[in-house]
């Protein structure tokens, strides 16, 4: 059943539209446990950043957020249930870790902390090589460019299982060894070849590039609105290398230029998928692509600049 519930906003909420907010909900409750467990932890602010607790739960939040609008709106659009899974999966880490910490770190015992330890060190994996790029790759309907595409879930989900069992066997014990609690099983001391995490790293660029590549098609076959729900999403990712790039060159180790603007890369999922015609997009994605140059154009000159007073200073 289709309604407007806003100027431009169509409905076509069904009963599947609750379980939307029951997943928001529970990213929403792992993002506190994560704040809760993290400051009641004392391991500090600091800390908290190099245990990537406040990144996987900014990440987890911003996804679960992309999500719950696209699928309480569009519940028959699987992007935003791609998206609510993301956020689960990385906020799950993130309160995964808190609670470890808070718990008492190397001083626990039991299986009970072991398992949740295991579950905490595959749940960012999924996110990050399964649920976003696919949904990149469905964006902005929903569904794959054709049946031509199919093959790209196998490559998605074997990176995906790929690096999970990377980062559950790790010699060193992932995520959850730096506070102290090893997952099982328990692989200290075991050797791990070199091309264990190469085939991971391939895997996942594979599954990656073919998300991107799914865009590109997308965007040569498709209709003036399609085209124009795309550059809601290149908009965000030419902001997100802008922001990178001047981070590198000015060595800026920031939250504000090295995790935030990964945030608008939901923002520009959802406006696309949402309310695609809201401001003239195409003067936007110009008006980057000017600045990114400029920006370009300067970190060259600097890093030419600097090289050459080096070159300088140390003489003959």
């Amino acid at each position: 059943m289709m309604r407007v519930v806003a100027p431009g906003l169509v409905s076509d909420r069904t009963d599947w539209a609750p379980l939307a907010s029951v997943l928001g909900g529970l990213v929403v409750a792992e993002a506190g446990v994560a704040l809760v467990a993290g400051a009641g932890s004392g391991v500090g602010w600091a800390r908290l950043l190099d245990l990537f607790v406040v990144t996987n739960a900014a990440i987890g939040l911003s996804l679960a957020l992309a999500g719950w609008l696209i699928a309480h709106y569009r519940p028959r659009n699987a992007v935003g249930w791609t998206l609510l899974a993301g956020g689960c999966c990385w906020a799950f880490t993130a309160s995964g870790i808190a609670v470890l910490a808070w718990a008492g770190g190397p001083e626990l015992e039991g299986s009970w902390w072991r398992l949740l330890a295991t579950v905490t060190n595959a749940a960012w994996p999924w996110g990050l090589t399964v649920f976003l790029p696919l949904a990149i790759a469905l964006f902005p309907d929903g569904r794959l460019p054709s049946r031509r595409w199919r093959p790209l879930l196998p490559v998605l989900l074997f990176g995906g299982a790929w690096l999970v069992a990377t980062a559950v066997l790790d010699p060193l014990g992932g995520l959850t060894a730096e506070v102290g609690v090893r997952g099982y099983p328990d692989t200290e001391g075991l050797p791990r070849p070199d091309w264990v995490a190469g085939v991971a790293s391939v895997a996942v660029l594979l599954g990656w590039l073919g998300a991107l590549a799914a865009l590109v098609q997308r965007y040569r076959c498709g209709s003036e609105a399609v085209k124009r729900q795309l550059l809601w999403l290149l908009l965000a990712v030419v902001v997100v290398f802008t922001a990178f790039l001047t981070g590198a060159v000015l060595d800026l180790q920031s939250l504000l230029v090295g995790v935030l603007p990964i945030l608008l890369i939901p923002a520009g999922i959802v406006v696309g998928v949402l309310r695609h015609d809201l401001l003239d997009v195409r003067l936007l994605v110009a008006r980057s692509l000017l600045v990114l140059s400029l920006t370009v154009v300067v970190a060259a000159g600097y890093l030419g600049l600097t090289a050459a007073l080096q070159s300088t200073l140390r003489g003959p």
